[in-house]
């Protein structure tokens, strides 16, 4: 088994490098048995990240800054450069993972969900990894294993 690690993916990678550097870390020092597979999930063609690890391309490039337009969703997410970008595909590519986009109206569903079901008041764009996640599994059954979601909530 191996457990899975699922996060919305900001433009920059920084968090979800530092969050694989972690484990990395802790399995080199005998502290966890796996690092987990990394599943990133942010919008639709405007992060270089999931860009560069759809097209299999070896590093993130630049998109064009004319072709971001932010929403009030997809802001977390977005930009046309991105910082970490490398490390956080490496990240992805390294574990195993897998990444992809999802749609604004998918992830205010589920941040919706989210907060009728569990009480939990999410940022609709840290739905994107979890949405990523569940769309993997209906296309190819995962294993019974654990997985982690990484949910950025706002205060009410």
């Amino acid at each position: 088994m191996h457990p899975l690690l699922c996060q919305f993916q900001s433009p920059n990678g920084t968090t979800l490098a530092g969050i694989y550097k972690g484990f990395v870390s802790l399995y080199r020092h005998g502290k966890t048995s796996h690092v987990p597979k990394i599943i990133a999930g942010s919008s639709f063609r405007k992060n270089p990240i999931i860009q560069a690890f759809i097209k299999n391309l070896p590093h993130c490039e630049d998109l064009k800054a004319e072709d971001i337009q932010e929403t009030r969703v997809n802001e977390p997410l977005i930009n046309w450069h991105s910082i970490d970008g490398d490390h956080a595909l490496d990240a992805i590519r390294k574990s195993g993972g897998y990444a992809a986009f999802v749609t604004d109206k998918k992830m205010m569903s589920f941040s919706r969900i989210i907060r009728e079901r569990e009480g939990l008041s999410v940022l609709p764009a840290s739905t994107a990894g979890l949405i990523v996640l569940i769309d993997r599994h209906r296309s190819e059954a995962l294993s019974s294993d654990r997985y982690v979601a990484v949910l950025t909530g706002r205060k009410q």
